[in-house]
């Protein structure tokens, strides 16, 4: 099964150069080679420089037929999700969710400490239309949100269990008090 996909350079390149490689593995050959070539920000650098380093950078998409448009895509054999903002104790996250599919991850080349930004790649079992796209992303978007939401969950019932005990402390703590107040009255009255 051959791999289509479409290399591009700059925000606003659309005529991207169509590509095929022989396999997935050569398709994650060919997104390192391209982050090679993509020039680092310059740290101390002006932003506005920075800014046009980032604008310059190389990029891998979907096939098309002609310029580079929702209506003139071809079929691929993997999705491409954008990740964006992703703190970095999250990428744990990020690395058991990959497990799930045979995938990769990259830096896209607008990433920056301050704001990184990453794609990940899954191979397809099958070719994946243009007018599937959308839906199998959203798919795989939900994925990675019913993972996260399961961490979110676990953390939720950790929380739930903190507050239950706390309110039982609490209500040990007026019994006390009460008793306390109790045997200081019989001591009082004594």
């Amino acid at each position: 099964m051959k791999y289509q996909f479409s290399v591009g350079k700059g925000l606003r390149n659309n005529t991207p150069e169509n590509k095929e490689c022989e396999s997935f593995e050569d398709l994650f050959k060919v997104v390192v080679n391209l982050s090679h070539k993509n020039k680092n920000p310059i740290k101390g650098g002006s932003q506005k420089d920075n800014d046009s380093i980032k604008k310059e950078g190389y990029w891998i998409g979907a096939p098309f037929s002609g310029r580079r448009a929702k209506h003139n895509a071809l079929a691929r054999q993997f999705v491409i999700l954008d990740v964006d903002r992703c703190p970095k104790e999250n990428r744990s996250q990020v690395k058991d969710y990959c497990k799930r599919w045979k995938s990769f991850v990259y830096s896209s080349f607008s990433s920056t400490d301050e704001n990184p930004k990453f794609r990940i790649v899954v191979d397809a079992s099958r070719s994946i239309l243009p007018e599937e796209m959308e839906t199998v992303t959203r798919y795989c978007n939900f994925s990675c949100l019913t993972l996260r939401e399961r961490r979110v969950q676990t953390a939720l019932r950790s929380i739930e269990r903190l507050t239950q005990l706390i309110q039982k402390l609490e209500g040990l703590l007026r019994c006390y008090s009460r008793l306390t107040l109790v045997l200081e009255s019989r001591v009082v009255s004594s």
